[in-house]
């Protein structure tokens, strides 16, 4: 979503100013034009993009399930939104969806939210099923759980990007500050090795970032190319795998909870979440439980196929078809495997943290080294 400069006249002739979010111009304008503004000038601001957060996205909808238990109407809902400066572009859209008799579904698909298109068929379904309710909770923690995921990666994260940036500052200020004075005594010929790169790296270093990037894009392009195989060969690593797998079984647990809580048949599920996701290895075992379920064969048979679930995993699965309380025992799995993980990912930081240790000590060395060797060549020359 674009940002967009506004410089407007109200019915009074007083000039007001300020910023609108829009996918194009002539949605700004006429957003403003309905509000009863003269339009002087509409400029979009390039190179920044504006859309409502995870977090604000999962309280309107923690918002919505609870308005719609209480017996609101939709439109009423949406009349108490307005006002709202964080969510007024998407309010206004609704509106105007609501007016033209849209069905509920298409409201959400055509207002702009950052929504999936899992998000949409769950509407769909609790549209024409009449749970409401359940769509916006099931949408809720949908969006709940990627927000928990982001807290996991950042979490994963702080320590090199923090012990990374230490380092950047150190080889700045030496580079710059401390060992060109070297350099200048003894002598640009006799300076040892790890004093020239440090030296090199604090003059280039708006080089050696822009590398940085292009190799951080390299790495990506690749991934998303090459993801399938890059997948399998960390499925061969046990503490990988388990992560990796661990995460595809949490999201299609979820997921399939809610879809099923919805009113959507398994069969059906299973080809929204195949949809929803990019993975093409993931996508392809699903393919497998998919094809199993339309030549008749039993649910458990089914994913069992897809060789991903454990023992217990599958026990839970078979006693859901066997009671009809599916979607009971696939919230079953997900609080079993989120309580596995999380505790697989508190020791992988765990370890994490003395590598990073190691990782430092051998920068620290390479510093003092560039630091001292210096000091040692002049004392050698007196």
């Amino acid at each position: 979503m674009k940002i967009f400069f506004y410089l407007v006249c109200d019915k009074i002739g007083n000039k007001k100013i300020g910023f609108l979010k829009g996918q194009s111009k002539n949605e700004v304008e006429n957003f403003l034009r309905k509000k009863g503004y003269l339009i002087i000038k509409i400029k979009k601001i390039i190179f920044i993009q504006s859309e409502i957060s995870k977090v604000e996205l999962k309280d309107f909808f923690m918002k919505l399930k609870l308005f719609v238990k209480n017996g609101y109407q939709f439109y009423k809902i949406i009349e108490i939104f307005q006002g709202n400066e964080k969510l007024d572009f998407y309010i206004e859209r609704m509106k105007k969806s609501i007016n033209e008799g849209r069905d509920l579904h298409s409201i959400f698909e055509e207002s702009g939210l950052p929504l999936k298109e899992v998000d949409i068929f769950i509407l769909r379904a609790g549209e024409e099923t009449g749970k409401l309710y359940n769509s916006f909770e099931g949408i809720e923690e949908r969006i709940s759980q990627e927000i928990e995921k982001q807290k996991r990666i950042k979490k994963i994260l702080f320590y090199p990007i923090l012990v990374l940036s230490i380092v950047i500052v150190l080889l700045i200020f030496l580079g710059k500050f401390i060992l060109p004075d070297f350099v200048n005594i003894i002598g640009k010929d006799r300076i040892p090795i790890f004093t020239r790169v440090i030296i090199f790296l604090a003059n280039n270093i708006i080089y050696v970032f822009l590398f940085l990037i292009i190799f951080f894009i390299g790495i990506k392009k690749l991934y998303k190319n090459k993801k399938e195989r890059i997948i399998k060969f960390f499925l061969k690593n046990k503490i990988l795998s388990k992560i990796i797998v661990g995460n595809f079984i949490l999201y299609f647990s979820k997921i399939l909870v809610i879809l099923l809580e919805s009113g959507i048949s398994l069969s059906d599920a299973i080809s929204i979440i195949i949809d929803s996701i990019s993975n093409d290895f993931f996508r392809k075992k699903l393919l497998i439980a998919k094809n199993h379920l339309i030549k008749g064969k039993d649910i458990f048979y089914s994913l069992k196929s897809m060789d991903i679930f454990d023992k217990v995993e599958l026990e839970f699965i078979k006693t859901g078809e066997q009671s009809g309380e599916l979607s009971s025992m696939f919230q079953l799995i997900y609080e079993r495997k989120k309580e596995v993980l999380d505790e697989k990912i508190d020791r992988f930081i765990k370890l994490l943290e003395p590598t990073l240790i190691l990782v430092i000590g051998i920068i620290v060395g390479g510093i003092f080294l560039g630091i001292y060797g210096p000091i040692l060549e002049m004392m050698n020359n007196i």
